[in-house]
């Protein structure tokens, strides 16, 4: 198959797709992106132009990056002048109407969701044809002591899939091109209405331009050309004094629904930190090559400056073997110990796998300190494909720890770090390509220096709750917001009562509850919150997944929902001739910051390997795939032992 109208097209690519199929930047030619905030809560319309330059009918496969959180209630193709809205469909049932068409020889597209992706597929794709997709989704902003982000993800980092842990592959590897001129741009704008007065936008990550729409409202898009390489990243100060809550309550079919967001105050700014001790775990892994590797060292170094002299700390490093700056027990905060720990660091390079499950049991291995409070603090781009296992190990074993994550790097796993800090209950931060480091660990400071609300429970005067979640209620630190969602029941004058304790004794906030207003945005919120306890749930009791797969699907078709269980699907009713398609990968750019040489080498027996190849870009042919996952490790021999010494610890395989 060759590129319809130029022959002297260059198409190499990094490959990770299966035996006898092909990829290409080429079919996703543009895409536009808009954002209308209100308040705390975004819709994103994201409309992608796709095309066939090749002289065959080809099925589309394409991977696109979704927030962890955000509930995709809207899917639909343009060909033409005709518009096919997608249907929500249990996920068997619409791969069958998918199957179904595809024998009737009828243009098709399904989009299935993963953690944070979306996976997308589109077939029966002419020659020349060009077909308009749109995915709408709803997500909350993240608010943290006084500034709102919205972020949209563009980069996918490639995964490394441990040979511990390789049911969970497969769906999260994308193909990536070689060659960013032939990769489709991307437009992004953003409307905003506060409700509030706020301050200039800014982004950390995209040159913008901004236009003023009034008090509390402006109008930003991206200058210059932009393609999907890394996250884009906004952020706002709301003006004048701290915003300490918010709550929205709407109506549907079963009764009332709340969401509650609240901002806890300084709890006491005499406070003194009492003796802390500190596990800071950073990935070297080859991910994390060149820029996200300088910009973890700059931010582990920046932490052991904010320790206090009482405190203790070590460090381990890991890929697929971890090392430790010092590993019998965490040694007092001193000059001399912070300047070994530098050189320490310097010496740090990225390398292999990331073997996240090993470092995250070396890390809860180590003997505690029982007159101190412990802190895990992981720095990472979580590029891994276990985030199940891990997520799950975090829940299992943290027991007193408080677990933070710095997510490093242009395209991160959030979903994963965000899970990690929310079982381990603490906080996740992350840490754009060239950002500033000093504000978010100053933010890390305050919130580990400060006490946490613990023990946190909301009720009602006035007021019956059910459904509430998250169903266990996290750690409250300072400046970080609490936010739940609720369905409840309530008469005449009802207020939300939140409590908790700190060192100082106990501390409660009372809100009255507004007259409820129309909002299917907050519905879907609160399903979106019950899906994912849900699927916290399954992973935690295997058992009872039928149960929960139905629970969740019938969530889904109720709030409209994508899911694990249940897809988009459109037909077009027009059918189309030209034989079986050829499926095509849409390839994607490498992350900015980057190097190939860090996904492309394969290391020597005895260490861990990156199974991915460039193929070459100088024929004019379309390349063939090669079957390959995006990273592994050497499969464990038999005769493999696990080494334990005073400094590092080797897993072999």
């Amino acid at each position: 198959m060759t590129p319809s109208g130029d022959s002297e097209l260059q198409l190499g690519a990094l490959l990770i797709v299966k035996e006898g199929e092909e990829a290409s930047p080429l079919p996703l030619e543009h895409t536009d992106v808009r954002a209308a905030i209100q308040g705390g809560l975004v819709q994103v319309k994201v409309t992608q132009r796709f095309g066939n330059p090749f002289d065959t009918s080809v099925e589309l496969d394409y991977l696109f990056p979704l927030p962890h959180e955000a509930a995709v209630v809207d899917y639909s193709i343009r060909i033409g002048d005709r518009h096919i809205r997608a249907d929500i469909r249990e996920a068997e049932a619409a791969r069958r109407t998918f199957d179904e068409a595809a024998a009737r020889g009828q243009r098709r597209i399904t989009g299935t969701a993963a953690a944070q992706h979306l996976s997308m597929r589109i077939a029966n794709v002419q020659p020349g044809e060009t077909i308009h997709t749109e995915v709408v989704y709803e997500d909350r902003l993240k608010f943290e002591d006084t500034q709102y982000t919205f972020t949209f993800p563009m980069g996918i980092t490639p995964r490394y899939h441990s040979p511990a842990n390789p049911a969970e592959g497969g769906s999260v590897d994308a193909a990536y091109t070689l060659d960013d001129s032939r990769v489709g741009p991307v437009e992004i704008a953003v409307t905003l209405e506060a409700g509030i007065p706020v301050g200039d936008p800014v982004s950390p990550s995209h040159g913008i331009r901004v236009e003023r729409a009034g008090e509390g409202k402006f109008h930003t898009t991206l200058e210059g050309r932009s393609i999907p390489n890394k996250d884009f990243v906004l952020r706002y100060e709301a003006a004048g004094d701290k915003i300490q809550s918010t709550l929205w309550t709407t109506t549907d079919n079963e009764g009332e629904i709340a969401l509650l967001t609240l901002i806890p105050p300084r709890l006491s700014v005499d406070f003194s930190a009492p003796p802390r001790e500190f596990l800071f775990v950073i990935d070297r892994s080859g991910s994390m090559s060149t820029e996200p590797m300088d910009q973890a060292r700059r931010a582990l170094k920046a932490c052991l400056r904010a320790l206090n002299p009482e405190d203790t700390f070590t460090i381990q490093a890991f890929d697929d073997q971890i090392e430790w700056f010092y590993a019998n027990h965490a040694l007092p905060v001193t000059q001399d110990h912070v300047d070994q720990a530098d050189r320490w660091l310097d010496g740090i390079k990225s390398r292999g796998g990331t073997e996240i499950l090993p470092a995250i049991d070396a890390a809860l291995a180590l003997k505690p300190d029982q007159s101190r409070g412990r802190y895990l603090v992981f720095l990472t781009d979580g590029s891994v494909s276990a985030d199940e296992a891990a997520i799950q190990k975090v829940a299992r074993k943290a027991g007193a720890a408080r677990m933070f994550t710095f997510g490093i790097g242009p395209s991160v796993n959030r979903y994963l770090l965000n899970k990690i800090a929310q079982f381990g209950r603490g906080a996740a931060a992350f840490i754009g390509s060239h950002e500033p480091i000093e504000p978010v660990i100053a933010k890390f400071q305050d919130r580990v220096s400060y006490p946490a609300l613990r023990d946190l429970a909301l009720s009602g005067e006035g007021a019956s709750l059910w459904d509430t979640y998250p169903a266990m209620l996290p750690d409250l630190y300072v400046g970080q917001p609490l936010e739940i969602a609720t369905r409840l029941t309530r008469s005449d004058g009802a207020t939300l009562q939140l409590s908790g304790s700190a060192s100082g004794g106990s501390l409660s906030f009372k809100l009255p509850l507004p007259v409820p207003q129309t909002s299917d945005m907050v519905r879907r919120i609160w399903a979106r919150a019950r899906v994912e306890s849900l699927l916290d749930e399954l992973a935690a009791k295997p058992g009872q997944r039928e149960t929960i797969r139905q629970q969740v699907i019938a969530l889904a078709l109720s709030y409209r929902l994508m899911t694990p269980f249940t897809s988009f699907v459109a037909v077009d009713s027009e059918v189309t001739t030209g034989g079986e398609a050829k499926v095509v990968r849409v390839a994607l750019p490498l992350s900015e910051g980057l190097e190939w040489d860090s996904f492309t080498g394969v290391y020597a027996a005895g260490g861990a390997g990156f199974a991915m190849m460039a193929a070459p870009g100088s024929p004019p042919r379309f390349p063939r795939a090669m079957s390959m996952p995006s990273m592994h490790a050497r499969a464990a021999k038999p005769e493999d032992d696990v080494l334990f010494d005073a400094l590092s610890m080797e897993y072999e395989g």
